[in-house]
């Protein structure tokens, strides 16, 4: 066990999404590996799925939680900006995603489909 490791607190989170299950655990899991894994890629490029995918259960401060990983991910260069595009239209949160974004990290991506 691993209390600290950002991707146990992710891999809990996904694991209740799974299920469905939207609980306090859920709740711990998002915010334990938002906390402690800020820089880690992978874990922003997964929090952002999950929240994505649990967008009607999640509450605004998880929503907001949800759009800084994916502005993280985004930030991070083109090939995880395409991991966030299909991540956000599969889930149907591309306008959320768009919206989330600041201008100039649209501009320097070239999101064209997020700058009308």
């Amino acid at each position: 066990m691993r209390p600290t490791w950002p991707y146990t607190w992710e891999r809990l989170a996904h694991a209740k999404l799974y299920l469905q299950t939207f609980d306090e655990t859920f709740d711990q899991a998002l915010e334990q590996a938002f906390q402690l894994g800020p820089w880690r890629i992978g874990v922003n490029r997964e929090l952002a799925t999950i929240g994505f995918s649990a967008w009607p259960h999640l509450s605004a401060e998880q929503r907001e939680a949800t759009l800084e990983s994916a502005r993280r991910s985004v930030a991070d260069g083109p090939r995880e900006t395409r991991c966030m595009l299909e991540i956000a239209q599969h889930t149907g949160r591309l306008q959320d995603l768009c919206n989330g974004l600041p201008s100039d990290l649209k501009t320097a991506r070239k999101l064209t489909q997020c700058l009308n």
